[in-house]
C-alpha cells in the first residue's frame, strides 16, 4: 500500500510520541483509540479542518 505525505507524517509523530493511543485520543478529540492506526496506515483521511490532530501530536 502507497500512503501519502500525510500518512507518513502522521505515522512518524504517532510512533514518536511519549502519549498512549487512548492519550492521543483524547487529546486529539476523537471517540475511538483506534483511528490514530488507521489514519498512520493511510486506512482513513483526515478532515482538513480537524483542529485536534495537532493538538494531540503536541503541534
Amino acid at each position: 500500500m502507497t500512503q501519502s505525505p500525510t500518512a507518513n507524517f502522521l505515522s512518524e509523530a504517532i510512533e514518536n510520541s511519549p502519549l498512549t493511543q487512548r492519550e492521543l485520543a483524547d487529546r486529539s478529540g476523537f471517540k475511538s483509540p483506534n483511528i490514530h492506526p488507521m489514519l498512520k496506515f493511510g486506512e482513513t483521511r483526515v478532515a482538513g479542518s480537524h483542529p485536534g490532530i495537532g493538538a494531540g501530536l503536541g503541534d
